[in-house]
This record gives structure tokens, sequence and C-alpha cells, in this order.
């Protein structure tokens, strides 16, 4: 077997190949000078790369091992040829800038976090614990390395810092990522005691990539016996929704809230459901009061005989979003109330209220009404995050936007590693922005929470290390799953994405912690990280605009929204709350698998080292607090800690956090953090713009202005 070096040269493997300098971008500043690597053969495929690293004195020299073994998604020779070297090249180079300590080894276990993109014919390298994602440019496909180990000589006096992100060791597995298997039940009620959300379910990509909570289908949520159903959302296939959730079918009643505009497509809903057997629909467009409003909110409300589900989610009701598209969902079933639980909660008035703004049909309002009344929301692990179009001031003032994201965190205390540390945007349309609104309002609002050290967390680094925008590049939506036709999708035009001063501010999709470099985001996530840490979390259908988050006005007296939108915030108090309530782990469909994580399964998240819940006396806890909502739940808890992971790893497995030996809560964000900025020499790196035309033809073939399918009409095929 010959392999191919970035120069063009070929050589067998096991002679070797000696590069100059290789530009690594940020790394500009690192004392390489020359790298040489060694390839030998073991099974026909090369596992061992030895790097050789000269300070630019010519001095320090060190040499590292580095050993691995791989399971390629798509075994190829010509990918064993192009793509291997660069990995290992890479890969010891990672290891040799996190190297630390007058030591002679790192173990393979140990837990690094860095990013690392090649300019040579690869698209990106990522490391975290003892995995390597790797996706070339040319093809996007996509390599696991499933152990590593490494070693490494250092000159006397040589400081091998430990890097001040690194969480606990990563536990080993020699074993290939399981795919999801579909039972037929409902998959995310399993890990969804493990995960924050889920992310949906994609054809086309790895399996492991798909593993829970990576696989989620709306299927798996929206099923049983289901008595009243509320859809809502922006787009609706009745088509497609009833052959992907033939569940619904069964049900007493359907509402759809929606936001379509169009007379033919509110007909096709209903011809389509009453052909289908469905007589008890209702289908309803909340009124706008603004104008260039949308109702763009995507959510269930679903009653059992046992209780009711709450689901919030980013994808449309098309096939689409459904399938090819990076797309997230939250949900939560909540028990009917008993004598010990509270009058009500904070959830249940956001959700109340929410529901009234949509000014429903007197039936199904009332219905809605009583199913907020008749159950105990105290064990919420969110808050709701609304957007209500209108003119809000007074109470009101802070009840909805940005505004009331900043109102929940100016109440909770973080860890003092958080203060200054960077925000993060990441969403799929964005809106006519100007500097004041970004800088002065939203960021402002994004920034607020107090540090256990004393103080505010404060705005930390100006620009963008302290405000990152993750936004698809014109060569990720390219080479994406659905080609050109996916930019449809992430509708920015080029008058608001190329303003001079959002430039700096560009971040990549990126993809690779789940395998979905090729899927485009239509996930909107909105986060404060510190390392692989992350503070709070948001998942919404909240794109970047003033439309959806809303502008002050009047001096600060008054909040301006024009469209409907709705999402979930994650903190650590609402999950330690959560931990510790007798009515963690309640299901509405009892025969899905138990919501607890087992010793077995660590697949997403390991609980540890949280005090057992005495049903009793959180049952007492909860009553005592009454009219008082949520807050005295809280009190006195362990605040868990949230980390981000990757698809395939057991990073869960860990028992303790690194920090404050709390426990340990993993969330599936699908990009990297940090995310990778855009390199201004590359010309891929150009933000994505829905109304240019672009050249060349995409990953199916085709052209940007050759006719593609509708989004209507379609079926869900069989798995």
């Amino acid at each position: 077997m010959e392999l191919e070096c970035p120069d063009g040269t070929t050589l067998p493997v096991g002679t070797g190949c000696t590069y100059g300098r290789w530009n690594l971008g940020a790394a500009a500043d690192d004392n390489i000078s020359r790298e040489q690597f060694r390839l030998d053969p073991v099974d026909g495929l090369a596992d061992v790369v030895q790097l050789q690293v000269l300070g630019r004195n010519g001095n320090a020299s060190r040499l590292i091992t580095l050993e691995c073994s791989w399971i390629p998604t798509r075994p190829s020779r010509k990918h064993e040829r192009t793509i291997m070297p660069c990995v290992f090249l890479a890969a010891a180079m990672v290891l040799e800038r996190q190297l630390s300590a007058p030591s002679d080894s790192l173990a393979g276990g140990d837990h690094w976090e860095l990013t690392d993109y090649l300019d040579q014919g690869m698209s990106s390298v990522v490391a975290t614990g003892a995995r390597f994602y790797v996706a070339s440019r040319m093809e996007t496909t996509m390599f696991k390395l499933q152990s590593v180990s490494a070693k490494a000589n250092f000159p006397a006096g040589t400081k091998r810092p430990r890097s001040a992100t690194a969480g606990p060791p990563a536990k080993e597995n020699n074993q290939p990522p399981t795919a999801v298997v579909d039972t037929g039940q409902s998959q995310p009620d399993g890990p969804g005691d493990k995960a924050c959300f889920q992310l949906l379910y994609v054809r086309e990509i790895p399996d492991w990539a798909n593993r829970a909570p990576g696989g989620c289908r709306l299927r798996d949520v929206v099923h049983g016996s289901m008595k009243w159903v509320l859809a809502s959302n922006f787009m609706v296939d009745m088509t497609w929704l009833l052959s992907a959730c033939p569940h619904l079918l069964q049900a007493h009643q359907l509402v759809i809230v929606h936001g379509e505009r169009t007379p033919d497509r509110v007909g096709a809903m209903k011809a389509v459901a009453a052909s289908a057997g469905l007589a008890n629909l209702v289908v309803h467009a909340p009124p706008l009061p603004v104008q260039f409003g949308t109702y763009h909110s995507k959510a269930f409300m679903i009653e059992y005989e046992r209780g009711l589900r709450v689901v919030v989610h980013t994808a449309n009701l098309i096939y689409v979003d459904c399938n090819n598209k990076s797309q997230g969902l939250w949900y939560q079933d909540f028990p009917r109330k008993n004598d010990t639980s509270p009058a009500t909660s904070e959830f249940e008035q956001e959700l109340a209220d929410y529901l009234k703004a949509l000014r429903l049909p007197q039936a199904p309002a009332q219905k809605a009404e009583a199913l907020c009344k008749q159950h105990d929301f105290s064990s919420a692990r969110v808050h709701l995050i609304i957007s209500r179009p209108g003119y809000h001031s007074g109470p009101a003032l802070k009840k909805y936007g940005h505004l009331r994201v900043q109102a929940l965190l100016a109440r909770e205390t973080f860890p003092a590693h958080f203060q200054g540390a960077p925000l993060v945007a990441q969403f799929s349309s964005l809106g006519s922005l100007d500097e004041r609104w970004l800088s002065k309002e939203f960021r402002v609002s994004l920034s607020a929470g107090l540090s256990s050290a004393g103080g505010k967390l404060g705005l930390g680094a100006a620009g963008a290390k302290g405000l990152q925008l993750v936004w698809p590049t014109v060569q990720e939506i390219k080479a994406s799953l659905e080609g050109w036709r996916g930019g449809a999708s992430v509708p920015g035009p080029a008058k608001n994405v190329n303003k001079p001063f959002l430039q700096p501010f560009w971040h990549k999709w990126g993809g690779e912690p789940w395998g979905r470099q090729r899927a485009m985001p239509h996930i909107k996530s909105y986060t404060r990280y510190e390392g692989q840490q992350v503070a709070w979390f948001i998942l919404a259908s909240h794109n970047l605009s003033k439309a959806a988050w809303g502008a002050v006005q009047k001096q600060g007296t008054q909040l301006f929204i024009r469209s409907f939108e709705l999402g979930v915030m994650f903190l650590p108090s609402l999950e330690a709350r959560y931990r510790q309530h007798p009515n963690r782990g309640f299901s509405c469909t009892p025969q899905a698998p138990p919501a607890h994580p087992s010793a077995e399964d660590a697949s997403t998240c390991t609980i540890v080292n949280a005090p057992p819940a005495d049903p009793l006396a959180a049952a007492a806890a909860t009553a005592a607090a009454g009219e008082q909502g949520d807050a005295a739940l809280a009190q006195g808890l362990p605040a868990p800690e949230f980390w981000t992971s990757q698809a395939g790893t057991d990073d869960s497995s860990d028992t303790t956090s690194s920090s404050s030996g709390t426990s340990r809560l993993i969330m599936p964000i699908p990009y990297m953090l940090p995310p990778r900025p855009y390199s201004s020499h590359m010309s891929t790196d150009q933000p994505w713009c829905v109304d240019i035309e672009y050249s060349g033809v995409d990953s199916l073939g085709h052209n940007i202005n050759d006719p593609v399918q509708g989004f209507y009409g379609q079926l869900q095929p069989p798995d």
C-alpha cells in the first residue's frame, strides 16, 4: 500500500515522509519548525505515527509516538492513502501541544479538548477526550478513532501544563458505536433522564451519529394512546405528518396551530386529514397584530390518560426538516396534580400565558387552559422562553424575548470561571441587525448572571472572542446532504449576512461532534461556555433577529416583538431541583424503558454524587412551595454541571466532575465548543447567502438553479 503526501509524492508504508512547516492557522505562534512522521503497517493499515518536533532555534527536540486504531465509516483505499497521513500528523500535533509536565507519558485515557484544522485537503480535525473526528473537504467522509495512546520524551525542565478546560479522563471504549434500534416504543423515554435534549435522526449519516440522544424521531415522542394533541408549527405537511406519526390518527382531537398563510395550504391540511379518517381536526392560525411577524413556534402538547407531554423542538413538520437537517428536541411528561402538588408553578404560568396568546377557538382554548390547571409542572427541567408579538411594558416588560432571558439569568449564580466567558449564538436565519442591538442589547441580556466569587458574570471579551455566531459557509451548504437546496432553509439574504460589522463574528457550523457536517442546521441554540463546560443552554425556534427576540424602545421601558417564538432554557439549578423531585422520571407512556440511567447504559450521562431523593420530604417541600412557585425547591440542592459530548463516546462514564464532585449532565451540542472561526484566506469560508447564485455543482450533482422537489405532499419512507 502506498500513502500520498500533501506535497503530491507517494511512498510505501514504513518509509516515512518529511514536511516543511505545517500551517495550523491559530497555531502560528507554536515553536514548531519541522515535523516528521512515519507510518508503519499493522494488518494492512498504518497505525503508528512518530512526530519529531524541533524548536525554531533547533533546540528542544522531542519525539512523540502515537498509536491508533480506527474504524472508518466507509472503508476506502483512497481515503487510507490520502487522509490517514494527515489524520495522524494532526493527531500527534494535538497531543504535542497539550503535553505539559515533566512527565514521560500521556495515557490514552487522558482528557483534553482542542480543535485544529489543516489547510491541505482537510476540513477539520477534532480531538475531545481520546476521540478524533476527521472530515475530508473533498468527500466529507468521517473516521472515528477508537483508541489512542501516546508517549512523549521531553528535555529536562520542559513544562507540561494541563489544559485548563480538561475534564476527567474519558473512559476508553474499544467497541464500535451501535446504532439506535427502533423498537416501536419511545426511544427518548429511556435516555430522557440523562440527556438535556435530543437531536433528531438524520438519514445518510453514520449509525454512531444517530445513537441516542442523537437519533430521536418525532414518532418516538408523538405516539401512544393520545387523547388530545396540539401541534404547533410554522410549516405543516399533513401528508408527511400522518405518515411519520401514524398514532395521531387515533387521537380524540388534533389541533394544528400553524404559520401557513395561504388558503391552499390550509385547505390541503383539512383535505388530507379527512381522507385519512381524522374527523376531529381544528386548524388555527394565531392572529399577528404586528406587520411582518410570523407564527414560528414548534411544539406539541399531548394529553394521555396518565398525564401531559410537552414537546419543544426546532423542525418544521415537513420531510426534509425531520430527515436531512440538524434539529433539536426537548420533551418532558407531567403527572396530574394530587394533594401534595403546589397550586401552581412558574412553568405552568409560562405555558398558560403562551396558550392564551394563541387566541384559540373557544373549545380548544378551554381544553388547553384546563390541562394546564390539572397537571403538576413543578418538576419542569426548563424555563419556557416565549416571544409574543406586540408592545410589552410594565409587568410584561421582562416576560418575553431576550429580556426574559436576562431576567432568568440575573437571578442565577454560576461558577466563577464563567465570568467573562464567551457566548455562542447558533441560528438558521438572520434578520436585519445593527451593531448596537447585537452588542448593547442582545449580548447584554445573554451576559446576565451572578458569579459564585461575587459580582456579575459580565460581558467578557470584546468582539468575536466574547460572542461567536455559528453560521454555515457556502462550502458547507454545497457539500450537504441536500446540496444547494439545503441553503433554502438557511434564509440569510446578502444584505443582512454581509454587513461589515458582522464578518469577524462568523464561525463555521462544523457539526463534527455528532456526525452532522453534512446535515445543515435548522436547530437554533444559544449558550455560554468555558472549555467544554456549559453555564446554561437555550434550544429554541428563535433565529437571530429583532423580530424574534425583541427590540427595546422608549429608553428601556418597552419591548417590541413581531413574531411568536418558543424555546426552553436549561439551568443547573432547575436540573438540581428535578433530580430531587418525586416526579423525576415520570412517563406518560409506561411501556417505554425506564427513564433513569443504569450502570450498563452510560452512553449519554452518568449521574453521580447526587443524594437520593426522599419522596416524602420532596413532596412536602413541593407542597410547602405553594404559590411561591419553583424557587423554594431548588434551595440547598447540589447543582449539576452541564458538559458537551460527542456521539459514540463514553464521556459520561466518569464518576465525578473535575471541579467540584457534583453530578454531571451531558449535552449533545452538535457543533464544536469553541466554534471554529472562518478563515479569511480560504475561498470556501464565505458566509452562506440565500439570494446569491453560486457557481458549480453540489454534492448531488445539481446546479443552484436546477428545479427541486417541493416541500409538501411527501411520505415518510420506511427505515
